[in-house]
């Protein structure tokens, strides 16, 4: 990504842009945070199991320790996450 676009926030712009596609889907994304397990981005509901979706702005994006302790935790309940990030979120530029 470009200097210019690392300047910011680029988590909450991430996130927010993520909401936002589920949203516009009428799939409703919700929040998890527990002292035990960690915080999570977004759960959905996906074929009557739990989908975890992260998202990751930083260089830290293969580090999925929140991630494995909610699949170690509930691991019948949830199917594989899905993790965006930087790496494999590409910029076109026109």
């Amino acid at each position: 990504m470009s200097d210019e676009v690392d300047k910011y926030n680029n988590g909450a712009i991430f996130e927010n842009f993520v909401a936002q596609e589920l949203n516009s889907n009428e799939i409703v994304p919700y929040y998890y945070k527990s002292t035990a397990i960690g915080e999570i981005d977004f759960l959905i509901e996906f074929e009557n199991k739990i989908m975890l979706i992260e998202v990751k702005s930083g260089n830290d994006y293969k580090k999925h320790k929140t991630l494995d302790n909610f699949l170690k935790a509930f691991s019948e309940s949830a199917v594989d996450p899905i993790v965006f990030s930087k790496e494999n979120i590409l910029l076109k530029k026109t």
